[in-house]
C-alpha cells in the first residue's frame, strides 16, 4: 500500500468586517459660536486643585470631570476649523472620543450625551447650538 497523501491545509476563515460608520460632515458651530462657547467654559479651566486635599476623592474627581469638560470644548470647538484637513481632525475626534472615555472612567459607566450636556450646564448656561453639536458629536466619538 501506498502512503497517504497529506490534505491540503484548511483555509483560514475570512475575517469579519467591523461596521465602521464615519461621519466627516462638520460640527457645525460658526466662529462667534465657538468663540462664545470657549469663553463660556475658560473659567472652568482655571480652577485651583489646592483647596482640594489628596484624600479628598469626591472633589478630585469632580476637579478631573471639570478638566475632562474644558477639554473637550475646547476640541469641539477647534475641530470645525480643521475640516479641511482630515488628518487634523481625526486628531481632535480622537482627543474627545478619549476624554469620553476618561469621564466614564469617573463615572462608572459610559456617558451619554444628556450627561455631558447636564455636566455642562452645571457650570454655564448652554446655548442651543452648543446642544445640537455635542448630541451631533457623540456618535462620531463612541463608535
Amino acid at each position: 500500500m501506498g502512503k497517504k497523501k497529506p490534505l491540503p491545509p484548511k483555509p483560514k476563515p475570512a475575517r469579519p468586517k467591523r461596521l465602521r460608520l464615519e461621519d466627516r460632515s462638520p460640527i457645525g458651530l460658526t466662529e462667534q459660536q465657538r468663540t462664545e462657547l470657549r469663553e463660556l467654559y475658560r473659567p472652568l479651566g482655571t480652577r485651583s486643585g489646592r483647596s482640594i486635599s489628596l484624600s479628598d476623592r469626591k472633589g478630585q474627581c469632580e476637579l478631573a470631570l471639570e478638566r475632562y469638560l474644558v477639554i473637550y470644548i475646547e476640541a469641539l470647538c477647534a475641530d470645525p476649523g480643521a475640516q479641511a484637513g482630515v488628518t487634523k481632525s481625526r486628531q481632535f475626534v480622537n482627543v474627545r472620543r478619549s476624554v469620553v472615555r476618561e469621564i466614564g472612567k469617573l463615572r462608572g459607566r459610559e456617558p451619554s450625551p444628556n450627561d455631558i450636556i447636564k455636566e455642562l450646564a452645571r457650570h454655564a448656561p448652554l446655548p442651543g447650538y452648543a446642544v445640537s453639536a455635542i448630541r451631533r458629536d457623540y456618535l462620531r466619538v463612541t463608535v
